[in-house]
């Protein structure tokens, strides 16, 4: 039951995040993309903006389903709503984690001690309860991790556990594509390594049935040859430095995370006296790493899928270095995570930024509140990067964002907004304003309150 204390204050820390907290450029792609499911009830095709590509094949559907599914079941479509499935997903994350440590060392203390590492690792903490591709791939890898361990290490196994592990497999791709690739590689690797290959067929069953189901119901082929050609061909091609390589372990030092050099001591430690489970996790943290690299393409929130293994990894070090001191450091350790908690809940430090500071996302807020009868808003260039623009205006409006010059914009277009910092003929401005930024509309169209 101690153990559990860890579980319950890992529940206060994610929902610590307020809903106060805005979502970076990606995540209000993603839940933009979401709440474009509910409104139109395709489910099949994701939309983005006219402006952009009117389908996105950048990744495929499931997350994207998932936080639909969450708007879906609340009837609510907000911060908090988008949050329901990747925090979920982040705890059962968290689960895994600490039962894949326990069955190394048979020892709760030991699982304690992963999950405990992973709640101190800030930008797993920062990343994987938003509503981001990487939060769903992390559970999918360590699912998927967890059950091959089983099947390599244990005799008598039920056959459904292959087939799980093919469903992580398929998942992870309808997920976020090519990156579980890792989780197959390996998979093949420990086949062949330990000549187990009854697990094999079910696996290859779980992994085709979804795709197979997707392609048929869902449209699933022609989405396979836009996302061949947008977004994976162009990463796979062209030759890749040591820097690129490296890149993914430069950002994680970057980030400050408190735990690598005893990481960096534990992966040092995987040597002949290693269990297969110490091994298995420690080589899934490096494929994903090493797999990133070579496709030369590294984002700080991809590190996400990193942090379970590499807290299994480090926890085990750490059990054999504090097994004689688990009293006592167990009661400082629930101490530190409870008071982060408290903070995170109360205070709240907003890990996530300065987001909400913006003028651009609390003008967007007001319009959307304010103003009716529009179908679409204009985002004043340069005022409004491109992708940022579009990723804002379909996520904080109902409407269809446009990022434009200004003097671009058709003259007889109407029931439109346009966001700009400077006063145009041909506008009127309203009463909303934020900053230097103003919303402007169609003289006399009333469709904002007057300035």
């Amino acid at each position: 039951m101690k153990y559990g204390i860890i579980f319950w204050l890992s529940v206060i820390l994610f929902w610590g995040q307020s809903s106060e907290i805005e979502f970076s450029m990606d995540a209000m792609t993603y839940v933009g993309l979401a709440r474009h499911i509910i409104q139109s009830g395709d489910w099949s095709t994701l939309h983005y903006t006219q402006q952009a590509y009117s389908n996105f094949y950048q990744h495929p559907p499931l997350a994207i389903w998932l936080l639909a599914l969450g708007f879906k079941l609340t009837g609510v479509i907000n911060e908090l709503t988008a949050k329901i499935f990747p925090y979920l997903f982040a705890l059962a994350t968290l689960y895994l984690t600490y039962l894949w440590s326990k069955k190394i060392t048979k020892s709760a203390w030991s699982g304690f001690l992963a999950a405990f590492i992973l709640l101190s690792s800030t930008r797993y903490i920062k990343f994987a309860p938003m509503p981001m591709l990487d939060g769903f791939l992390t559970l999918w890898f360590v699912l998927g991790g967890f059950v091959l361990l089983v099947l390599v290490t244990e005799k008598n196994f039920p056959q459904l556990y292959g087939f799980v592990l093919g469903l992580a497999m398929s998942l992870g791709f309808l997920t976020k594509g090519m990156p579980i690739l890792a989780l197959v590689a390996i998979s093949l690797g420990m086949a062949l390594w330990y000549r187990s290959y009854r697990w094999v067929l079910p696996a290859a069953l779980g992994a085709i049935l979804p795709l197979l189901l997707w392609i048929i119901f869902c449209d699933g082929g022609h989405y396979l040859q836009h996302y061949w050609v947008e977004s994976v061909r162009n990463r796979l091609g062209g030759t890749h430095l040591l820097h690129d390589l490296l890149e993914p372990w430069r950002i994680l030092a970057r980030g400050y995370w408190p735990w690598l050099p005893f990481y960096g001591m534990a992966a040092l430690a995987q040597g002949r006296s290693a269990s297969i489970a110490e091994r298995l996790a420690f080589l899934m943290g490096l494929c994903i790493m090493g797999g990133y690299g070579i496709v030369g393409n590294f984002l700080e929130h991809y590190l996400v899928p990193f942090f379970p293994f590499a807290a299994i990894t480090t926890s085990t070090l750490l059990y054999r270095w504090t097994l004689v001191w688990e009293k006592y450091i167990e009661k400082c350790l629930i101490g530190i995570l409870f008071l982060i908690s408290l903070a995170m809940v109360f205070l709240p430090l907003h890990i996530q930024g300065d987001y909400y500071l913006d003028p651009k996302r609390q003008l967007l807020r007001k319009a959307a509140k304010n103003c009716h009868g529009i179908h679409r808003i204009y985002l004043s260039e340069p005022v409004f990067s491109s992708w940022f623009g579009l990723a804002i205006g379909s996520w904080l409006t109902p409407w269809d964002p446009y990022v434009i010059q200004p003097n671009a914009i058709p003259d007889n277009e109407d029931h439109v907004l346009l966001v700009s910092d400077a006063a145009l003929s041909g506008w009127e401005k309203t009463a909303l304003q934020a900053g230097a930024l103003s919303v402007y509309q169609r003289p006399q169209s009333g469709s904002c309150p007057a300035y």
